[in-house]
C-alpha cells in the first residue's frame, strides 16, 4: 500500500520515492485546509505520531536554530501572549476557544522543524496548487448541479459569492487563489500554456467570490507580474498576460456585481454614521467594527482587554452606541491588526507585525515572496484572518514552508 501511495505522490506533486509519515501528515494538512477544513486535524495527528516514532532527541543547537529562523519564534510568542492574557480575562470559556484556535501557532513551527520529512518545497507548492485546482473545480461542479436541480432566474447566484464557496469563507478562498496565481507566475516560463490556463481559471475563481480584497490583490499581482515579465522581454508571455490584464480591467468598466460592490463601498465610506446605525451591510459593518475596535482598544492600549473578553467588549460598545445590527451579529473587528490590538494591546500588535517582518527578513525577498506577504497583509486589514482555522493553519504553514533562504526549487504544473 505504501509503495502505491509513493508512486501516486511522485507522479503528481513531486514527492520523493521514499517519504515519511510526517510528509503524509503535512500533505494532508495543506490539501484539506483548502478542500475541507474539518478533516485537516487528522494531518496534525499523523505528524505528532511521526514525531514520536521517527525523530530522535533534539539537541540544544537544533532548538536554538529553530527559534532563530523566520517567524517561528513570533508565532510561539503570540500563542504565549494569549496564555498570559488569561490573567485579566473574565470570559475564560471564550478565551480557551481562542487558545484552541491558535494551537497551530505553536504546533506547526515545532512539527515542521522537528519531524523528519523528505518532501521538498517544490512538492508543497505543487500540492497547494493542485488542492486549489481540485477545490475550485469542485465548487464549479457543485454550483452547476445546484442550478440543474433548481433552475430559476437567479441561476447565476449559484456561481457567485458565498453560495459558490460552500466549504470556505469566500475571502479566505480568494486569498489562497491569488497566492496560487503568484506561485504559478513564479515559474511560468517552464510551462507557459499550462500555467497560463491555471492562472486564468484561478482569476475567474477570484472574481466569482466577489471578494473585494481578493479582487484588489488580484489586480496588484497581475500588474506587478505584467511589469516584471515585460522587463524580461518574453514576448509570448507578454501577449498572454497583456490580454489577461486588459480583460480584467473590464471588470471595473462593464456593469457587474463586482463593480457594484466597489461602488457600494465608496458610498458607505462617504456616508458613514458610527452611532445609531442598525446596518449590517458588509462595508458599513466593517467601518462600524473598525471604529468600535479603536474605541475599545484606546481604553486598554498596552495590554488589551484580555484573551477572551474582546468580543464581549465590542458587543457592549455597539449596544451602548445603538449599533444594534452589528451587535446582534456579534461581529469581530474585521481587521486582524485591530482585533489583536483589542485583545492583546500594543504588545500583541507588535508581535503580530514582527511575524511579517521576520518572515520578510529571513526570505530571499523575491517578487513572489513579497507578493504573498502583500496578499496576506491586505487581507489582514479587512478580515480577522487568523481568528478561524481557515486562516490560521495555512497562514502559519505557508510562511514557515515557503519563506526560506537559499531556496532554489522550481516546478511545472505537471511534475516529472
Amino acid at each position: 500500500m505504501k509503495e502505491k501511495l509513493s508512486i501516486l505522490f511522485n507522479s503528481t506533486v513531486g514527492f520523493p520515492s521514499k517519504y515519511t509519515l510526517a510528509d503524509i501528515g503535512l500533505a494532508w494538512i495543506i490539501f484539506f485546509s483548502i478542500v475541507y477544513q474539518k478533516l485537516a486535524p487528522i494531518g496534525f495527528g499523523l505528524m505528532l505520531v511521526s514525531l514520536v516514532l521517527e525523530r530522535k532527541k533534539v539537541t540544544t543547537t537544533e532548538f536554538l536554530s529553530f527559534i532563530k529562523k523566520g517567524p517561528a519564534l513570533w508565532f510561539i510568542m503570540y500563542f504565549f501572549l494569549l496564555v498570559i492574557g488569561l490573567l485579566w480575562t473574565v470570559n475564560h470559556e471564550y478565551a480557551l476557544s481562542k487558545l484552541e484556535n491558535k494551537m497551530s501557532f505553536i504546533l506547526l513551527p515545532m512539527l515542521l522543524f522537528f519531524t523528519v520529512r523528505k518532501g521538498s518545497t517544490i512538492a508543497w507548492k505543487q500540492l497547494f496548487i493542485y488542492a486549489l485546482l481540485f477545490a475550485l473545480a469542485m465548487y464549479e461542479i457543485l454550483a452547476l448541479l445546484r442550478f440543474i436541480g433548481n433552475p430559476d432566474p437567479s441561476w447565476q447566484l449559484e456561481f457567485l459569492a458565498s453560495r459558490f464557496t460552500v466549504f470556505m469563507h469566500r475571502s479566505y478562498f480568494s486569498c489562497y487563489l491569488v497566492i496560487g496565481i503568484v506561485l504559478l507566475f513564479e515559474n511560468i516560463h517552464s510551462a507557459i500554456f499550462k500555467h497560463t490556463l491555471a492562472i486564468i481559471f484561478f482569476s475567474f475563481g477570484v472574481l466569482q467570490t466577489e471578494s473585494k480584497a481578493g479582487v484588489v490583490c488580484l489586480f496588484i499581482v497581475l500588474s506587478v507580474q505584467f511589469y516584471s515579465i515585460l522587463k524580461s522581454k518574453q514576448k509570448k508571455v507578454n501577449w498572454f498576460l497583456g490580454i489577461g490584464v486588459l480583460l480584467f480591467s473590464l471588470v471595473f468598466v462593464i456593469n457587474n456585481p463586482i463593480k457594484t460592490r466597489f461602488e457600494t463601498m465608496l458610498s458607505a465610506l462617504g456616508n458613514i454614521q458610527t452611532k445609531n446605525n442598525s446596518s449590517v451591510e458588509s462595508n458599513t459593518a466593517r467601518i462600524l467594527m473598525w471604529n468600535a475596535s479603536w474605541q475599545v482598544w484606546k481604553k486598554d492600549l498596552i495590554l488589551g482587554v484580555g484573551t477572551g473578553d474582546y468580543n464581549d467588549e465590542l458587543i457592549d460598545y455597539n449596544k451602548s452606541n445603538n449599533n444594534l445590527g452589528v451587535a446582534k451579529e456579534e461581529l469581530n473587528a474585521h481587521n486582524q491588526f485591530l482585533n489583536t490590538s483589542v485583545q492583546l494591546g500594543l504588545i500583541g500588535l507588535i508581535v503580530l507585525v514582527m511575524v511579517f517582518i521576520s518572515t520578510f527578513s529571513y526570505s530571499q525577498k523575491s517578487i513572489w515572496q513579497v507578493l504573498i506577504l502583500t496578499v496576506f497583509f491586505i487581507n489582514f486589514f479587512v478580515e480577522s484572518f487568523i481568528e478561524t482555522q481557515a486562516g490560521v493553519v495555512l497562514f502559519s504553514t505557508l510562511l514557515l514552508l515557503f519563506f526560506k533562504k537559499n531556496e532554489t526549487d522550481q516546478f511545472e504544473l505537471d511534475a516529472t
